[in-house]
């Protein structure tokens, strides 16, 4: 089962985030943790990216912007 990467407003490294918010002072470890674990999201299902990308190809008016590589990516599967 492959993933694809989310994009969201958590940097990628989850104990960086961690540490820096205890060491500013700002946040509790609770409340720490409890803004972690509320702005984390889990990855997407590779599968699930791919139908929404395929759709959009299908939808899109201008269809000339949709690089070859991510049209056969789309098309072969």
């Amino acid at each position: 089962m492959q993933y694809a990467r989310h994009q969201h407003k958590v940097p990628p490294n989850i104990s960086q985030t961690a540490i820096h918010l205890m060491k500013t002072g700002t946040h509790s470890l609770f409340e720490t943790l409890n803004h972690i674990l509320t702005l984390s999201r889990p990855p997407i299902l590779f599968e699930t990216l791919r139908a929404q990308m395929r759709l959009a190809m299908n939808e899109a008016t201008e269809g000339e912007f949709i690089p070859d590589e991510i049209r056969d990516m789309l098309q072969s599967s």
